[in-house]
């Protein structure tokens, strides 16, 4: 089922933007420049390092643990303007967080969810030209995530006395839909071949749940928690991550001159 609606997300990706472009009576040949103005569609990796913030003041001073995860999605851009883009993706990213502390100040233990994310998101993108195939770019929008599979985990050192538990993610104990924000910098390149004009991206940003990932079971006491010392109810618990991707795409619609834009041409 997730993989159909993967399927048809990504598709209708690729159709919109198709349908999206427009053809004029150019007044100048194509440049560099006008290669910015028309849709691209992509595909794009990375690394992610994710973790869980609490509004509980008890557990607001465990340091997470470093749980580097991977992630792949595609993207399409729609200009605005010359400097404007909005670029709509889909991502599967693992999401969640670790942290290992000491139970009773004694043995330690590790508390770690690994949620998987089918996430849609909608970020406008400003750009800097530095050439005609150079641009840094800045970027926000909202991500809109929904966990589909994964795990909660509390585990320990092989010479510990206390038992590992593993619960699989569902409803009763984890919000599966997430609102987010998510924010970075990137820098964007075109590089001309034979037969086609290839774009490069590279960027770098930080996303931020903003829902509760607590669930309504949880809170109302009908699902018990894995562990009460760091699976507290007091307070919230919400996405965190830094985000590595690189990204290459190449343009929907071949160049004629106007760049998208009607300005550009004349009838």
């Amino acid at each position: 089922m997730i993989r159909r609606l993967v399927l048809i997300s990504l598709l209708g990706l690729l159709a919109t933007a198709m349908m999206g472009q427009q053809r004029f009576i150019p007044s100048r040949p194509p440049s560099d420049a006008l290669l910015y103005e028309r849709p691209v569609f992509g595909v794009k990796g990375g690394l992610t390092l994710p973790w869980l913030s609490f509004t509980d003041p008890r557990l607001m001073d465990l340091a997470p643990d470093v749980m580097p995860q991977r992630s792949l999605g595609a993207f399409v851009e729609f200009p605005l303007h010359r400097v404007v883009t909005l670029a709509p993706e889909l991502d599967w990213q693992t999401r969640g967080g670790s942290t290992t502390y000491r139970y009773a100040n004694h043995f330690p233990e590790t508390y770690s969810i690994r949620a998987q994310y089918i996430a849609l998101r909608l970020p406008v993108m400003g750009y800097y030209p530095v050439s005609d195939r150079l641009k840094p770019y800045l970027f926000v929008g909202p991500d809109l995530g929904y966990a589909f599979r994964g795990d909660i985990r509390l585990s320990h050192p092989k010479d510990s006395p206390l038992l590992d538990f593993t619960d699989t993610i569902s409803s009763y104990n984890y919000r599966r839909l997430s609102l987010g924000v998510v924010g970075g910098a990137g820098v964007r390149y075109n590089l001309p071949l034979l037969l086609v004009t290839l774009v490069f991206k590279a960027d770098v940003s930080f996303h931020a749940g903003l829902t509760d990932t607590y669930s309504w079971r949880e809170l109302a006491g009908q699902s018990s928690p894995l562990n009460v010392s760091a699976y507290h109810l007091n307070g919230g618990r919400f996405l965190r991550g830094l985000e590595f991707h690189l990204g290459v795409g190449f343009f929907i619609n071949k160049p004629d001159g106007c760049g998208g834009f009607r300005s550009n041409c004349y009838l």
